[in-house]
């Protein structure tokens, strides 16, 4: 069982994490559609710490979950189709 503190710092990562992903979305159509701005190279390093965070983000929770044992479902199926 996930601890109400638990539960509330998932909750800060997830909404952070879609904060700064709508953020890079609205600037890469700022910079395409309003301005018609080819992009440059710090859109692309802005682009690849997003990805980062994401791959991060993916783990961070996939660690909670599998340390809370709400994966184990799907580690055993995963695990019996595969043998």
């Amino acid at each position: 069982m996930i601890s109400p503190l638990g539960r509330i710092l998932i909750v800060l990562i997830v909404v952070f994490t879609l904060l700064s992903f709508l953020s890079l979305v609205l600037r890469f159509y700022t910079l395409i559609k309003i301005r018609r701005r080819p992009l440059r190279p710090d859109d692309y390093i802005i682009t690849l710490s997003t990805v980062s965070m994401l791959a991060v983000v993916g783990a961070v929770i996939s660690g909670i979950a599998f340390h809370y044992g709400t994966s184990l479902y799907l580690t055993l199926t995963l695990t019996k189709h595969l043998m």
